[in-house]
């Protein structure tokens, strides 16, 4: 998109540079865009540092609305009223934002509960059209009356949009069903490598063992099966030396503390996204978790993970543990392109590690298989093109 073209508001609860799976979605769309066509909006200050934020600072003009809030003789109404004065806050400050940069439209991404009523109605006071980035489903992120809450927001406000953006067709399903919506299925996004340059990556592991990778934040979206892994791991310690590693933003105290811990598990510092790949290139077996055990399994079955494709992308083995019927489980077993292990079951992970270790013939074919899918239904330019197409029917 160039200055010519409409002006666009992206509103995110969080934004590049950030290790987060969302900031990374954005940088990789929006990091080719001229600085007069977008700008962004944020709740916080933007991050003084990119150190192993995985991305970088995208060229645009950054705002953030942490600063509003109620005078002090105010301040009793935020308890009571909180989802009001949340939203007319933002509402406020997003008012001038547009005005002032002149924006022709304004795109709201999920991951807060206030900002979608909000940018409905700045859009509203602008004149101008309104769409929704969903990063995960709006309305089952939440529990108890924040699920009520963003229920009525959505029976309200997914109909007022001009776009809806998912990323994947088991969302784009229950939004048709629930709310008689259209949306359009846009695939989280994945430079594709070239294969040759990843097999001199820099990075090396244990030859002498098994070495299992992760990349990406532990949360409770994952933890459950996370901690499967360990128990696999040491499971198999009798039979083959099996190494997990670790490659999160996550603190290691924080991890220890929710049992993600062992001699066999590896912790690593998040690194920049420019290096991710050379890592997961280097994997023996990559490992994709969903939590079996979550408030939100809503939310785990129409989940996307952001790093998807570059798991696929890489050629690697890959295991997928997430429950059965979810969309992650269901596309690799669709497309062959991992082993699915869909219950929660320590001793059939343990078997489909062991079985990807003894059958070099199966590693490779779905690691063929995963790099197949991965340029067809994660290529950049494919995505980007898909991306740039729907902000301009705004």
């Amino acid at each position: 998109m160039n200055s010519e073209s409409k002006k666009i508001a992206i509103l995110s609860h969080i934004l590049p540079p950030s290790p987060s799976g969302q900031a990374t979605v954005l940088y990789q769309l929006l990091k080719n865009y001229v600085k007069d066509s977008y700008c962004l909006i944020s709740l916080k200050s933007r991050a003084a540092s990119t150190r192993n934020s995985g991305t970088e600072k995208l060229n645009a003009n950054y705002y953030n609305l942490s600063h509003i809030r109620l005078p002090y003789r105010l301040s009793f109404l935020n308890t009571p009223f909180m989802p009001i004065t949340n939203i007319l806050l933002r509402l406020i400050k997003m008012k001038k934002i547009l005005k002032s940069e002149k924006c022709s439209a304004l795109v709201v991404c999920t991951g807060d509960l206030y900002n979608v009523p909000a940018a409905y109605l700045a859009s509203k006071a602008c004149k101008i059209p309104f769409a929704i980035y969903m990063f995960d489903d709006y309305v089952h992120q939440w529990t108890g009356l924040n699920r009520i809450f963003s229920k009525f927001v959505a029976s309200i406000i997914f109909k007022k949009a001009k776009g809806i953006i998912v990323p994947n067709e088991f969302l784009q399903a229950d939004y048709l069903k629930d709310f008689e919506v259209q949306t359009n299925v846009i695939h989280n996004p994945c430079e594709i490598p070239d294969v040759n340059k990843l097999k001199n990556s820099k990075y090396k592991f244990d030859t002498n063992g098994i070495n299992i990778i992760y990349t990406g934040t532990i949360y409770a979206a994952q933890l459950s099966a996370v901690k499967n892994l360990v128990e696999a791991v040491n499971m198999l310690d009798d039979k083959i030396k099996v190494y997990f590693h670790v490659f999160t933003s996550t603190s290691k105290a924080s991890l220890t503390k929710d049992g993600v811990v062992g001699k066999n598990v590896i912790y690593h510092e998040h690194v920049k996204q420019a290096d991710i790949m050379d890592i997961q290139a280097s994997a023996d077996i990559l490992f994709l978790p969903l939590a079996f055990n979550s408030d939100y399994p809503e939310v785990i079955r129409t989940s996307a993970p952001g790093k998807t494709g570059e798991y696929l992308s890489v050629g690697k083995p890959i295991i997928v543990h997430a429950p059965k019927g979810s969309f992650i489980s269901s596309y690799f077993k669709e497309n062959k392109c991992g082993m699915v292990v869909d219950e929660d079951n320590v001793e059939q992970l343990a078997k489909a590690i062991l079985k990807l270790v003894e059958d070099k013939n199966l590693s490779t074919l779905l690691g063929e298989n995963a790099r197949r899918v991965s340029i067809n239904d994660f290529s950049l330019n494919i995505i980007q093109e898909k991306f740039n197409k729907f902000l301009k029917a705004l």
